[in-house]
């Protein structure tokens, strides 16, 4: 029980110093409600009273349900956002090869993708590539 304390504790402290150094807002956002998360990247959105868009959100990849961990990602992102208010933030490309839209998503004062990377339930966009690069 003491080490769930000592790990729980090293978190947070490790969470509250990585927030004073997240990154800010660089474009204009757009507020939007998360209707449904389909998984551990990837949800639907509706910006203001339009049908729900279907988002891939940036800056990480998270396991696919079938492979280890992607469960656990899903149920984490649908703990967080789910039926929740966040803003989505454009990047230089909208879509992605599948007509998924393209966002940032940021709760407040926080970018997603990076709490994402903190748990361990996400892993950077680029160096998954360089390894499946690097394996082929």
């Amino acid at each position: 029980m003491r080490w769930v304390a000592v790990g729980l504790t090293g978190f947070l402290l490790g969470f509250l110093f990585a927030q004073a150094n997240f990154p800010q807002p660089q474009g204009q956002l757009v507020k939007a409600t998360v209707v449904r998360v389909i998984d551990g990247d990837t949800i639907e959105v509706r910006i203001g009273q339009g049908s729900p868009v279907r988002v891939r959100i940036i800056g990480y990849d998270s396991p696919e349900k079938d492979e280890p961990f992607g469960d656990r990602a899903t149920k984490f992102l649908k703990a967080l956002i789910e039926g929740r208010e966040i803003l989505l933030e454009s990047d230089i490309q909208a879509l992605d090869r599948y007509g998924r839209r393209l966002y940032h998503v940021w709760l407040p004062q926080t970018l997603l993708s990076e709490l994402m990377l903190l748990t361990g339930l996400g892993v950077n966009s680029q160096s998954r590539r360089m390894c499946v690069m690097l394996s082929s």
